[in-house]
């Protein structure tokens, strides 16, 4: 009998996130992709959402994790040194607007193999979509904290 790992903080942000329509397993990690050789993006058409565990807490009582995650969401164009600001607020209110709607809440997440499943109970903005404009790229980028209530399932 195989035992499972305990799901993780960035595990469950980033399988509740791929929940959300428009966003995929693909678009979602810890760390931006590398660009290829050739100097090409591989999230270029899509965007990027990169999620940082920052703080929360767990249930004194009852095994409930409630992190706050900070979710930066990215965009890039080819061809251009102009960072894409439209496209890069366009996805962040896409998840803004997926944690207002309750997108994914209550559905049992499949998280990687080895690791237990788990479920959101909800998942909610600590402020608004901001942009950060010290990236030194041409990448676009703004940031929110969202704040998540799960259990393992």
């Amino acid at each position: 009998m195989t035992t499972l790992q305990h799901a993780t903080v960035s595990l469950v942000a980033a399988a509740w996130l791929a929940t959300i329509p428009g966003i995929t397993t693909a678009m979602v990690g810890t760390r931006l992709p590398r660009p290829a050789t050739d100097g090409s993006v591989s999230w270029a058409e899509t965007g990027f959402v990169q999620i940082t565990p920052v703080g929360g807490g767990f249930g004194m009582y009852v095994p409930l994790l409630s992190p706050v995650v900070q979710v930066d969401c990215w965009a890039t164009q080819s061809n251009s040194d102009l960072p894409p600001l439209a496209k890069a607020d366009a996805l962040a209110m896409t998840v803004a607007w997926a944690a207002v709607e309750n997108v994914g809440i209550e559905t049992e997440l499949v998280l990687r193999d080895g690791y237990v499943g788990a479920r959101v109970m909800s998942a909610y903005l600590l402020d608004v979509p901001r942009p950060l404009y010290a990236d030194p790229s041409d990448y676009a980028r703004y940031t929110m904290h969202l704040a998540m209530n799960w259990v393992e399932s």
